[in-house]
């Protein structure tokens, strides 16, 4: 996208430009009596001029490269006609500009019809000893822009490649995978959904630790390759429509399919998938057999956004984990009344933990009816934290990371509160 807004913008500036050598020969030429050479830069000057304006008016459209790539290849074989050398001389920057502003292929086309014609042009004023030097030059030209043009294009395949797959195991990464639902999303019908499948394998980490980093990247990568080969089979045996996997995270993939909603059976094919996960694979001579939580989701509610549907499969997917080991767990409307719930308690966290405005109530233990401590109960006068109480916020204070917090706020005020009591 990026390149061709700048071949875009190339063009524009070599309409603009154009002109004013243009418009420079058909005064010079129709002052000194050359009408004829006067009456062809007139022309091009036009075409040139109205080029101009209808591209900043309506956009550059395809005929107005190929007008220019006109005015300017004749240009330069009308001047090569008339000026021998001195006008052939323009053809090596339109040579370069070709190559900038076009395809490979296309541009060695361009080049060489053009420079066949050029020296052709030339051959009526000049003996066959300066055509032929002209010519070796000018083919030189076109094979070093040729080569540098192909592998610019190399490399450039070789970022598209980097920014849009996984560096290790070749599947989609999360950044090709969005732009894949995104253009799916804009394809949906009422018959047919999107169906994510969001895999965290168990234990992963164990592997590595145990194993090494090595054996933990072979194993990522016959993973994906399994998935690969289940959306092969599930398109061939299921009538899926379209599908494809990522890896999004470490040990984290996600397989979106396409399907049609009569004739696909989710939970089915969800336990399919996890079935296929857990069969043994053989590393390094060492026998794996791993299990995974799935969390599922669907766009049967077409205000979704694609993040959103890849984040509500995620949130199933933790769920599960925290449910057991080797679980498939939907997103469905409980799960999501949870998230929210537990998305308010996180924001009425923050922001009593900001003003500090938990207070402690002490429960006094007692021995033999002897007073021996106290136990410390946390409360908060906040109208979501007092509605859903300590049991429900703690658990998610721990996990959102804002526990810490919360416990230097209740020693600092106990303590507080023992310094009252002795004074």
């Amino acid at each position: 996208m990026a390149t061709n807004k700048n071949s875009n913008r190339v063009y524009i500036i070599l309409m603009f430009l154009g002109m004013v050598p243009w418009a420079s020969y058909t005064y010079y030429h129709s002052m000194y009596g050359a009408s004829e050479m006067a009456w062809f830069c007139l022309i091009n000057l036009i075409f040139l001029l109205y080029c101009a304006i209808t591209a900043v008016r309506y956009g550059l459209k395809s005929y107005h490269k190929k007008l220019l790539t006109y005015i300017l290849g004749l240009g330069i074989i009308y001047t090569s006609y008339y000026f021998d050398v001195r006008g052939i001389v323009y053809l090596y920057p339109f040579i370069i500009v070709m190559y900038y502003t076009n395809t490979t292929n296309k541009a060695l086309l361009i080049s060489l019809i053009f420079a066949i014609a050029s020296l052709y042009a030339v051959s009526f004023q000049q003996v066959i000893r300066v055509v032929i030097g002209l010519s070796i030059s000018i083919s030189i030209t076109i094979i070093i822009s040729y080569l540098y043009s192909k592998n610019l294009k190399r490399n450039e395949l070789k970022l598209i490649k980097e920014a849009n797959k996984d560096y290790l195991t070749g599947i989609n990464n999360r950044r090709s995978i969005t732009f894949w639902i995104k253009h799916q999303f804009k394809n949906l019908e009422p018959t047919t959904q999107l169906v994510f499948y969001y895999i965290d394998i168990d234990n992963f980490k164990r592997v590595n630790d145990t194993y090494g980093h090595t054996v933990g990247d072979l194993l990522l990568k016959e993973i994906s390759q399994k998935l690969i080969t289940f959306i092969d089979e599930v398109k061939t045996n299921k009538n899926v429509l379209d599908g494809t996997v990522s890896r999004v995270a470490g040990d984290e993939f996600i397989v979106v399919l396409k399907v049609s909603n009569n004739n696909f059976h989710i939970t089915e094919t969800a336990n399919e998938l996890l079935k296929k996960i857990n069969l043994s694979m053989y590393i390094e001579r060492v026998k794996f057999k791993l299990d995974a939580c799935i969390g599922v989701s669907t766009t049967n509610d077409l205000k979704l956004t694609p993040l959103q549907a890849i984040s509500d499969a995620d949130q199933a997917m933790f769920k599960a984990k925290k449910t057991g080991k080797n679980r498939i767990e939907f997103f469905n409307e409980k799960l999501s009344n949870e998230l929210v719930v537990k998305n308010e308690i996180i924001i009425a966290l923050d922001r009593a933990i900001e003003i500090k405005s938990f207070f402690l109530n002490f429960m006094p233990i007692y021995n033999s009816n002897e007073m021996i401590g106290v136990e410390i109960l946390i409360r908060n006068d906040d109208e979501i934290l007092k509605k859903h109480g300590p049991d429900k916020y703690i658990p998610i204070a721990e996990e959102a990371g804002l526990i810490s917090r919360i416990d230097f706020i209740v020693i600092e005020k106990a303590f507080n509160e023992i310094k009252k009591y002795y004074q």
